[in-house]
């Protein structure tokens, strides 16, 4: 559903901080450009050239855009991409740490490598120890690749409800994200995307029709509350 009268981008960017802090009453919006550990995170991600400045980041409650300049330039962009967070948020505040080891496995095996300083040297412990390295390789994490489909299916969502569809070109980028080095290799399988994003997309379709069974507001407050700012429908 596309409304005729929408509220301006710096409105709608806005009204959603408003919304968000009333979920997440510490949540704030920072900058990476302006935050040391940020800078040191954006050293550590060597396979994603473009982490300080074209990703913006969650670390609850805090969501890290790259820089002023980037939220300025764009304010419908910056919309987005706060919505997407949005979601992040809000399944990071239920689910707490098993949403942190969640999206970082299988990568964050590796701390087991550490039990090597603790082994003899050469030993049969030491070397299943150092086993653990092989954890930091580009395996393929179903952890980190559903949850962040759940929040690109935030970005279709928006898509859809300002525009109507999503082009093709928008459905290719997608897939590249899932299935190259931005996020370190999380889905290698573009089949496998292509599906969940059609599979997506049909939900936020079921919202305007008769009959169904599920729809993607069923998902998350936080797709019922963007719905809302785009639409001016309220959910229920």
């Amino acid at each position: 559903m596309i409304v005729d009268t929408m509220p301006s981008d710096e409105q709608l960017f806005v009204a959603l901080q408003m919304m968000i802090k009333k979920r997440v009453p510490k949540f704030q919006v920072k900058y990476k450009d302006e935050s040391k550990w940020q800078k040191f995170i954006g050293k550590l991600a060597f396979f994603n050239r473009k982490y300080m400045t074209k990703y913006t980041t969650t670390s609850y409650p805090k969501v890290f855009f790259p820089s002023r300049k980037f939220v300025e330039d764009n304010k419908f962009k910056a919309f987005k991409v706060l919505a997407h967070e949005y979601l992040h948020l809000l399944d990071r505040k239920k689910r707490a740490v098993i949403f942190e080891l969640f999206y970082a496995a299988p990568q964050w095996l590796m701390i087991f490598s550490l039990l090597a300083f603790l082994a003899f040297w050469f030993s049969n412990w030491w070397l299943m120890a150092l086993t653990s390295l092989i954890a930091l390789g580009p395996w393929p994490a179903f952890g980190r690749a559903s949850l962040e489909m759940r929040g690109y299916g935030m970005n279709i969502a928006i898509n859809i409800w300002r525009h109507g569809s999503i082009k093709d070109d928008t459905r290719q980028d997608l897939v590249e994200k899932f299935t190259s080095w931005d996020y370190y290799k999380m889905w290698p399988f573009e089949k496998a995307v292509s599906e969940w994003i059609s599979e997506y997309e049909q939900l936020v379709y079921n919202v305007d029709a008769i009959k169904t069974e599920e729809t993607i507001l069923d998902q998350s407050e936080a797709f019922q509350d963007v719905y809302e700012l785009l639409t001016g429908i309220e959910h229920g």
